[in-house]
């Protein structure tokens, strides 16, 4: 049976529940799996767990740097004792050490598969991307979540947009969707979680707007900001409240900081609250600038939430197979202060979603983890 080495640094948080998700759905090989010892999934059987990331975001970034090659150092000692035919690498994260790992890795003859979640980072440099560049070139088989993803990757490197690949470039690009994203957590422990909030806040009655997660300006969380901000109808009269729950990392807030009706929760949250403020959701905000794809959609729906997504990457993918939420089309303060009111004047319209378990379901379906791991698994197969 082959072995396969399938790494992510970042392996915490929704990002867990992706490879637990992910690694159910694998069979027929002998997958070793080095994460983050932040990982909170249940472990899934027949994976061998390796928990070989220790770096905290408190560390110095000389620790990070340290311990990060030291990680890395003890997945390259393993490829020579276990010989891997695939690497599967999740996220890259120091270029200095990343680089040194791929090479050596080719050197022993694996396979390298990569999953790009998003074809450069969210805030990249001119740097990023040469490195980026370099790292693609390096990749034998390089993932993407959606077609749209797929034409930025080709443009990116500069493929043929019908083309499979040229000389020196990855001989495989392919297309295998996100998941739904479940968190680990109890739903009686959820149920009483909102039931708390519930009475903490007043909602009832309420149409209730969230915007969750990292707060940045990649999420357009300053148009939510200014959306609310601008119309009255939506903070006068105690009938909306607005809930921004996650770190403040690079979003300006301010616009809300004289306007009622607004909760904002400036910290990284337990998956136990972050469920429960995304289950007492009347719609999620998800109005990004650029993005690929995004786990906070995917735990939306899994929750059975309403979703109001902009159209650019593959937010607006799931509204192809059911009637879970709706599109702004073109992310500005207008379209989306446009739907909030609208919504707010017609609260039914979410209710009605919300009760449309079909829909949710047709969702949940098209994007399930059965199909992604036996896509993922064919892929293995043919890359070893």
């Amino acid at each position: 049976m082959n072995t396969v080495f399938y790494i992510d640094p970042q392996s915490y948080n929704n990002l867990s529940v992706y490879d637990a998700s992910l690694l159910s759905h694998v069979h027929g090989f002998n997958m070793v799996y080095y994460h983050n010892v932040l990982y909170q999934c249940d472990r899934v059987k027949g994976v061998d767990y390796r928990g070989v990331f220790r770096y905290r975001r408190d560390f110095t970034a000389l620790r990070k740097v340290l311990s990060y090659g030291w990680s890395l150092f003890r997945i390259a000692f393993d490829a020579v004792r276990l010989r891997p035919q695939v690497v599967h690498i999740q996220w890259f994260r120091l270029w200095a050490v990343d680089s040194l790992l791929v090479l050596f890795l080719r050197l022993l003859g694996a396979k390298i598969v990569h999953t790009a979640h998003n074809v450069q980072p969210h805030d990249a440099t001119p740097a990023d991307g040469r490195h980026y560049r370099w790292f693609y070139r390096h990749c034998d088989t390089i993932i993407v979540h959606t077609e749209r993803s797929l034409g930025e990757l080709r443009a990116f490197l500069n493929l043929p947009p019908d083309g499979q690949g040229c000389s020196g470039l990855p001989s495989r690009l392919c297309v295998i969707p996100h998941g739904m994203l479940p968190l680990p957590v109890d739903e009686a422990d959820v149920a009483q979680r909102v039931a708390e909030l519930e009475r903490q806040y007043q909602t009832q009655g309420r149409v209730v707007f969230t915007c969750m997660g990292m707060q940045n300006y990649y999420k357009g969380c300053d148009l939510v900001c200014q959306a609310w901000a601008s119309r009255p109808e939506l903070h006068d009269g105690g009938r909306c409240l607005l809930f921004m729950v996650g770190e403040v990392q690079n979003a300006d807030l301010s616009p809300l900081m004289e306007c009622p009706g607004v909760h904002i929760v400036d910290r990284m949250v337990s998956d136990l609250d972050f469920a429960a403020f995304m289950s007492l959701s009347s719609v999620t905000l998800l109005p990004y600038r650029r993005i690929s794809q995004s786990g906070v959609l995917f735990t939306a729906l899994q929750l059975g939430v309403p979703v109001l997504v902009s159209d650019v990457g593959g937010l607006t993918d799931p509204l192809r197979y059911g009637a879970v939420g709706w599109s702004i089309g073109e992310p500005s303060v207008q379209s989306l202060s446009d739907a909030m009111v609208y919504f707010a004047e017609h609260p039914t319209e979410l209710s009605n979603c919300r009760k449309n378990q079909e829909a949710f379901a047709a969702v949940r379906s098209a994007f399930s983890w059965e199909l992604i791991g036996e896509k993922t698994s064919q892929l293995y197969r043919s890359g070893s």
